[in-house]
């Protein structure tokens, strides 16, 4: 009997699979399914799930007999798996052109009772072996608690822990993801020093939380509102005009100076000054920054508890 034949024996095809079940790691087992007239692939049959594969994700080989079903449920959301698919080329291609013979993506599965898990999933793409049969293997690292870990600890280094705003390193993550023209305010609250020496750093540091939550209350869920430093706060208005950033940060001053805060029985009355400038599109953000800087220091010189726009060239 040829390799070949032996593989496609069915006593060894049972014997193979069952062999899968003692593996501990959710494994798939699939073959080709061609156009009819035509080498072209359209679709995989599957010929096997493992006991782990069941007992992890919760399907049966009835329930995703091929790869689009598989697709389907694993992705139910249509455009996630429109995503997911046109990753998974991308790597197949990749693969296949540096003459690998597996590919692995990270993905973010729905099982069959309708929770979500991240896995690490290798797939086989080919075998060099033309006398070996055209199945794939798929297997399934479960990651999703190590994922989910390193998910929080990022979560974690983009944020200030007081304040629970942006920090410089959030807000560089944003940048990463928006693009175009915004509104850009500079703020810091007025004489915060003689706060802080006079009632204590507890109550600065309620001073600041109080301020934070006033910039988030007037922000949308798009912008980015960060603490930049100490008092000084930073808020991106992705889209805004300058004379719409204006009215925002002359919102927010206005609503600070009307507010009596109470702190442990005392109360606390701030003031805040905005600089405020455009930062266009491909714009260098140093000189953006110094701009709205420059705009903060004129509101100080001016008398505080003031708006100013940059002057830009």
């Amino acid at each position: 009997m040829g390799e070949n034949q032996f593989f496609q024996d069915p006593a060894f095809a049972r014997y193979f699979f069952h062999s899968l079940d003692l593996m501990p790691i959710p494994t798939l087992v699939s073959s080709p399914v061609y156009a009819p007239d035509s080498d072209m692939e359209v679709n995989r049959q599957h010929l096997h799930v493992n006991r782990a594969f069941v007992q992890q994700l919760g399907y049966r080989l009835a329930d995703i007999p091929d790869m689009h079903s598989w697709f389907a449920k694993a992705y139910p959301d249509a455009a996630l798996r429109a995503d997911v698919l046109q990753r998974w080329v991308m790597a197949v291609a990749q693969a296949l052109a540096d003459g690998e013979e597996q590919v692995q993506q990270p993905g973010l599965v729905t099982c069959a009772d309708g929770s979500k898990r991240w896995f690490e999933v290798q797939a086989q793409i080919r075998s060099n072996n033309a006398q070996y049969p055209d199945w794939h293997i798929v297997t399934f690292k479960d990651i999703h608690h190590l994922r989910v870990s390193l998910d929080q600890v990022q979560l974690l280094s983009d944020k200030d822990p007081l304040t629970q705003l942006l920090n410089r390193r959030g807000l560089q993550r944003w940048q990463s993801c928006h693009s175009g023209d915004a509104g850009l305010v500079l703020l810091d609250i007025d004489h915060f020093k003689q706060i802080n020496d006079r009632f204590g750093h507890n109550a600065g540091d309620h001073l600041l939380v109080i301020v934070a939550q006033m910039l988030l209350r007037h922000c949308s869920v798009q912008d980015a509102c960060v603490r930049w430093g100490g008092e000084e706060f930073l808020v991106v208005l992705p889209g805004v005009d300058l004379a719409g950033t204006l009215l925002f940060a002359e919102a927010v001053r206005q609503q600070l100076a009307s507010e009596r805060l109470n702190w442990q029985g005392i109360t606390l009355q701030a003031t805040l000054s905005a600089g405020c400038t455009l930062w266009s599109a491909g714009a260098p953000e140093l000189v953006v920054l110094q701009q709205a800087d420059q705009a903060l220091y004129q509101a100080k010189q001016q008398g505080r508890n003031q708006v100013v726009a940059a002057v830009l060239p």
